[in-house]
């Protein structure tokens, strides 16, 4: 829904007065209270007159920004001596904020209107005036109402007994300031206002007031909303103008930020890196010498409101999953250089098409060609003081495995489901289509020369809002030690998907998603089980769910996929349940894997998992290296340390806070940091550091062999040195022939919440030398070709002013492209305004000026091609021939189309 990123949002203007508040909370997670409480109850308009965001009274606070219209100034917010914890800043671009369109055709064709003293129970419909009166009850259940008018007065109530109840005042007046609203899950998409105006004259103010139980979600843009009562709303309020002058405190849901209910159509967006592949456009994506270039991305749709699971009766009108996505491999030469969209010029597969996803077996899939849907999950639990599991045994999701599995939707254990409930949950999610593709970059896996069989087809592995990694055949008729005919079919037909066992107890909220991006190598080494001590060549694919709730926690798993058509589920690592745990593993969005230097020169096989703090404590950072063949622990401890509050490092942190400055807002706890970048600074074959940037603005280069800073205890090797730049992408490393450096922005980084960024308007590009040992370097060091920084540049300086990096850097040749936003890439809105990105390309020797480019949106990374750059982000593909370069040798090995058999060792 168009808005629905602010606590509040007044298309001409808000006022708060007598102190109001707002902050926000997730009910994905639970009702609102600590630790489910946050900050990003933000404010917005889009006008631009003096005072159109009006604060009134020291008492009254905005937890989060504050944002006005694009070419408003600084005296369009007047705070006065309220508090705002975030920025006042301008838009880029106006919230788009259409008028309401009633539904057509009008269910039910119209009912009587309704003046209740009583308890009165309203079947979805169309009425004229409805009116509580008296202490009456009107009882609504899951559907669409149309209302000419509803009023509530004399300490009436309205009751959400199921949901969603999405309701239209279809030209009178929306008055709930009289009486209470009950919605007891504390869930604002459950309740949902849509105000129309009358065809002539004036719109009736809307009257909302709080409540305990006042949950819901106004969405009246051509009306004035007066917010009244002084207790607590929990939800939103959108409207011409908003007014609490009566101090109420309105807690955002931050669930409604991809709420999608009413006449309004979402666009396709993604927010994930493109990929480059080649093929011969018959038997698809080969690798092969003198094919052409693929773009492959996914992308996501969301379809309207989210189905959950309330009651065992809404089982049957389950749908699964909410948001819908695709994938594709579209000729690299029919995107335009203006941008154009996901599904236009020559699309070689879209494995999102109902075709291409098998159809469910019940009774069980046994066929490893893609015949019927083959998925499945793991039902046991790790060991709680390590938080892993070692080759925990796969479960088909079908009618005979349901009693193992159901137990796992805890969220409905109360509803005492049977096991013909859960078959028929098990039935829906099976028969389900392609979730949305959010953040999880694509892998593109052809034959390998070392792993398997030559013969095995080229396959894609990504994540979904389904909850699932999915492996999508690429290629036609592929033959391997287990099957023959393998993808025998058609291009882009799924051959299997996993959903971790930490994915399955969110299918009743349809809450799903893995938005870790898939990191694949070649490994040589001992991954039987038990081990035997001999090695072999295998494709060991490994990712993080990325997404976790208190019901759900992160975890990262390693499949063995070097028979596609048999994987091998190699271990689960997850936050642990007992032991010390401050900080812990959390989420993360991407793995570095590969082979590592340790202790005696010694070899051995390593995934590096950075992630925020999923332990006891507030925002921190956790680094752990896992062993490839069984997930444990290489390091003899974790690196790792909490933020604290007011940006001073908390007591019990493994690695101290590198500084503290003036009194601060904290950083978010649910930012996630950028991932892991594994570097060779030997030359002699394995990584012997790991480089990773966290949110408090730090750049650290650790030990490969124990994970200790190489500065020096609590020492990184650059740290800005005042507060909100977050490091949230990971660092870009090129190299000029002798030396390797990490290039990296700063600004911005993930967070599912869309929560307020601990941000300022002046971001960084930074490029500092790997070589340094010693003390840390700052933002006001020198740069030069000898110099600890090469690349030392403000956004401004760039021609970039009020842009932050979202998105890793792109070395090529000499050349470094960047991928940056002025919006905000986590808000539901994301690409669906007018352009906001920039690509800027900057020469590292220094001999060619800085040029940008304007795109549709900057949040993903960008991808090379023969010396031309696609970039992909928000709701469009785009080539940037302008910002090409072929020249040059980089080490990035995502940089380079020479090593497209290397492809899939990219990072982000």
């Amino acid at each position: 829904m168009p808005g629905f990123d602010f606590a509040a949002f007044g298309k001409d203007g808000v006022k708060l007065s007598g102190g109001a508040a707002t902050d926000s909370f997730n009910s994905d997670n639970g009702p609102y209270g600590a630790p489910n409480a946050f900050l990003g109850g933000n404010l917005g308009t889009n006008g631009t007159s003096s005072g159109s965001i009006d604060l009134n009274g020291s008492s009254t606070t905005v937890g989060g920004n504050i944002t006005y219209g694009s070419t408003g100034t600084s005296s369009t917010a007047s705070a006065g001596t309220a508090t705002v914890t975030g920025t006042t800043s301008p838009q880029t671009t106006n919230t788009p904020l259409p008028s309401v369109i009633l539904p057509s055709p009008l269910p039910n064709g119209g009912l009587p209107g309704i003046d209740e003293s009583s308890t009165v129970t309203l079947a979805p419909g169309t009425y004229r005036d409805v009116k509580g009166t008296s202490g009456g009850a009107i009882h609504l259940s899951a559907g669409t109402y149309v209302m000419r008018s509803l009023s509530l007065a004399g300490n009436s109530s309205l009751v959400v007994d199921s949901a969603p109840v999405l309701v239209y005042i279809d030209g009178g007046q929306l008055d709930l300031s009289g009486g209470s609203t009950v919605n007891p899950a504390q869930v604002a998409s459950d309740l949902v206002f849509m105000v129309v105006c009358p065809a002539s004259g004036a719109c009736p103010v809307v009257k909302v007031s709080g409540g305990t139980t006042s949950a819901f979600a106004v969405y009246a843009p051509d009306s004035d909303v007066a917010i009244t009562g002084g207790s607590d709303l929990y939800g939103a309020v959108i409207g011409k103008t908003v007014t609490n002058s009566g101090g109420t405190k309105i807690h955002y849901d931050t669930s409604l930020s991809d709420n999608g209910v009413g006449q309004f159509t979402c666009p396709e967006t993604s927010r994930s890196a493109p990929v480059v592949a080649y093929g011969d456009g018959t038997n698809g994506i080969t690798f092969a010498t003198g094919s052409s270039a693929y773009v492959v991305q996914g992308s996501f749709q969301s379809p309207g409101s989210r189905p959950k699971i309330t009651t065992l009766a809404s089982i049957s009108a389950f749908k699964f999953p909410y948001i819908q996505g695709h994938m594709r491999a579209r000729l690299a030469s029919t995107i335009a250089v203006a941008g154009s969209s996901f599904a236009s010029g020559v699309v070689l597969f879209d494995a999102g098409a109902p075709a291409q996803i098998p159809p469910a077996a019940p009774s069980g899939c046994t066929s490893k060609t893609g015949t019927c849907r083959n998925v499945f999950t793991v039902t046991t639990l790790p060991d709680p003081t390590t938080g892993i599991q070692v080759r925990p045994a796969p479960v088909p999701i079908d009618d005979s495995h349901a009693a193992a599995i159901g137990p796992l939707f805890t969220s409905i254990a109360s509803l005492s489901p049977t096991t013909a409930h859960y078959q028929q949950i098990l039935r829906i999610v099976a028969a389900g289509g392609l979730g949305g593709v959010d953040r999880s970059t694509v892998a593109v896996i052809p034959p390998s020369g070392y792993a398997g069989v030559p013969t095995r087809p080229t396959m894609a592995y990504f994540g979904a809002t389904d909850g699932m990694l999915h492996a999508v055949c690429v290629t036609k008729n592929g033959t391997t030690p287990s099957a023959s005919g393998i993808c025998s079919a058609k291009l882009g037909v799924e051959l299997w998907a996993f959903m971790p066992r930490t994915q399955v107890a969110l299918v009743p909220s349809n809450t799903t998603r893995i938005d870790g991006s898939i990191r694949v190598v070649d490994m040589f080494g001992d991954f039987n089980s038990p081990a035997t001590g001999k090695r072999a060549w295998r494709t060991i694919l490994f990712f993080q769910t990325g997404f976790a709730t208190a019901a759900a926690p992160p975890a990262t798993y390693a499949v063995d996929v070097t028979d596609p058509a048999s994987p091998v589920i190699l271990w689960e690592r997850t936050t642990r349940t007992t032991g010390v745990r401050s900080p812990d593993f959390g989420t993360g969005l991407t793995v570095a894997a590969g082979q590592a230097r340790f202790s005696g020169n010694q070899l051995k096989n390593v995934a590096v998992i950075q992630t925020a703090n999923g332990g006891l404590g507030g925002p921190g950072v956790f680094v752990t290296a896992a062993e490839a063949e069984t997930g444990a622990a290489l390091w003899p401890s974790p690196f790792g340390y909490l933020y604290g509050a007011n940006g001073v490092g908390a007591t019990g942190s493994t690695t101290a806070s590198p500084r503290g400055v003036a009194a601060d807002a904290p950083v978010a706890a649910t930012g996630i940091p950028g991932g892991a970048v594994g570097v060779d600074l030997r030359g002699q074959g394995g990584f012997t550091d790991f480089v990773f940037g966290d949110l408090y603005g730090d750049v650290w280069r650790v030990s490969a062999a124990d994970g200790t800073s190489r500065n020096g205890p609590s020492t990184p090797l650059f740290s800005f040195s005042t507060n909100r730049h977050p490091i949230g992408v990971p660092p870009a490393i090129y190299g000029d022939g002798t030396t390797q450096f990490a290039a990296f922005a700063s600004g911005g980084y993930t967070d599912q919440t869309a929560g307020a960024q601990w941000t300022t308007p002046v971001q960084y590009l930074i490029a500092a030398r790997l070589s340094g040992t010693g003390a840390t370097t700052n933002e006001t060091a020198m740069a030069c070709t000898t110099c600890t920084l090469a690349v030392n540049r403000t956004f401004s300086s760039l021609g970039i002013a009020g842009d932050h990096g979202f998105a890793q850097a792109l070395v090529v040749g000499t050349q470094l492209l960047l991928s940056t936003d002025s919006s905000d890439p986590n808000t539901s809105g994301y690409g669906a305004g007018t352009a906001t990105g920039h690509v800027t390309t900057m020469d590292l020797t220094g001999v060619a000026p800085v040029t940008v480019v304007t795109t549709g949106a900057g949040g993903a990374s960008l991808v090379n091609s023969a010396g031309v750059v696609y970039s992909s982000s928000g709701a469009q593909q785009q080539q940037l021939a302008a910002a090409s370069s072929s020249v040059g040798v980089s080490v990035d090995s995502g940089a380079a189309p020479r090593l497209s058999r290397l492809a899939w060792l990219r990072t982000q």
